[in-house]
């Protein structure tokens, strides 16, 4: 694991600008300007933690740590945010992550990241629009919708096949009785992170029938418990941009 840890840099990287001219250019007849998906997952744990176990406990009813990641559409996780515990939401891990703290530094222009409904929309994280969204026709909801679920559901092809890789991933199986363990299980998802984006980049075949059992579970994020904030106006004005750009 030590050594595995020593490539981080060189294999789970942020796509520089010219990189991101790239993507852009590749997926622009997909998302336009889109460079990334994010979203959460949990990595159960197969036993309770020692200490506040409560914290630990999620929606779902399980022990877990938290996983949130981006990815690009070769399903390359190109940054990933670990080790929250199981009740943290999807939400407020990104709004304290570098991604949000300090955009300038990931994002430039007309770029940003596609997440599902439990984000919230902002100019660099964009996400479908709700049942009950104004200033637009049911019509264009249900196109801007459609086509976006189409590819951000890459996310979670990403989550699938690293815990079919690496099936730990399923029930990670490290008893967490001090920060020490936790850094251990860390430590272990991001080896097993960084030994996934060297296989993406050796163009390792991928069983794509996979995926479907996975997707089914997949998370769904409730807001039901957490205070999102209104939507920027500017992002709205961006999302019914990028709906234009779709329909031509």
């Amino acid at each position: 694991m030590s050594s595995i840890l020593k490539l981080k840099n060189q294999f789970v990287t942020w796509p520089d600008t010219f990189e991101r001219k790239v993507m852009i250019d590749e997926s622009f007849n997909e998302l336009p300007f889109c460079i990334g998906y994010v979203d959460g997952t949990e990595i159960k744990l197969a036993e309770k933690p020692f200490e506040d176990p409560e914290a630990y406990f999620s929606r779902k009813s399980n022990y877990c740590l938290k996983l949130q990641a981006v990815c690009d559409k070769s399903l390359k996780i190109r940054h990933a945010v670990i080790g929250y515990p199981g009740s943290v939401h999807d939400v407020r891990i990104y709004n304290n992550c570098d991604l949000a703290t300090n955009a300038e530094s990931f994002f430039e222009g007309h770029q940003w990241i596609a997440g599902d409904s439990a984000y919230r929309l902002t100019s660099t994280v964009l996400t479908p629009f709700r049942t009950n969204a104004g200033g637009c026709s049911a019509e264009r909801r249900n196109i801007f919708n459609s086509n976006f679920s189409k590819y951000r559901i890459r996310i979670e092809h990403t989550f699938a096949l690293l815990k079919e890789r690496f099936a730990s991933l399923k029930e990670l199986r490290l008893q967490l009785k001090n920060d020490k363990c936790i850094k251990k299980a860390c430590q272990w998802i991001l080896t097993c992170i960084i030994l996934h984006n060297i296989l993406v980049e050796e163009n390792d075949a991928t069983d794509f029938d996979i995926f479907n059992d996975f997707i089914e579970d997949a998370d769904n994020n409730c807001t039901d418990d957490i205070t999102l904030g209104a939507a920027d106006i500017t992002a709205e004005m961006k999302r019914n941009a990028i709906l234009n750009l779709m329909k031509m």
